[in-house]
């Protein structure tokens, strides 16, 4: 049976539905903002949430300029219960970061993001399952470099 909310045509109540059910959305362009919420709703410690960038790309990001109106308009169009959801999501985690208090967000993200600074993979910083998870990923990269090549 198809659960009754997705019967109903509306996108912002598929997205307040969808919202409701989990305690917590992470949102990419607020990455760290959300793992500090997630740090304390499962009562973490800042090691593990940590994380190393494995890769950035550095290639051009595509803006809103770079579309011309007709592509913007069709993306919409074809895209909304996507910018619905995203857009309840975000405004959902800052009235969490609100509620968590500000000060409070910018004093943890602050510590958090020297420890990130700091982070090597090689330091103890890691737990055993987090080194070994290293050494895993390293090898994948190394490979999937080999095989395309």
């Amino acid at each position: 049976m198809t659960d009754p909310v997705f019967r109903v045509s509306k996108p912002q109540e598929i997205a307040d539905y969808i919202i409701g059910y989990y305690d917590l959305i992470l949102i990419t362009e607020f990455f760290d903002e959300s793992l500090i919420l997630l740090k304390h709703l499962l009562s973490l410690d800042f090691t593990d949430i940590v994380y190393l960038k494995a890769k950035e790309n550095s290639k051009k990001k595509f803006t809103q300029e770079d579309l011309s109106q007709e592509t913007k308009e069709l993306i919409l169009k074809r895209q909304n219960i996507d910018i619905v959801l995203y857009n309840t999501a975000n405004a959902t985690l800052w009235r969490k970061i609100d509620h968590f208090g500000r000060s409070k967000m910018e004093y943890e993200l602050n510590k958090f993001r020297k420890m990130k600074e700091e982070a090597d993979p090689n330091e103890t910083l890691l737990s055993l399952e987090g080194k070994r998870f290293m050494e895993y990923m390293k090898k994948q990269q190394h490979y999937e470099k080999d095989v395309n090549s």
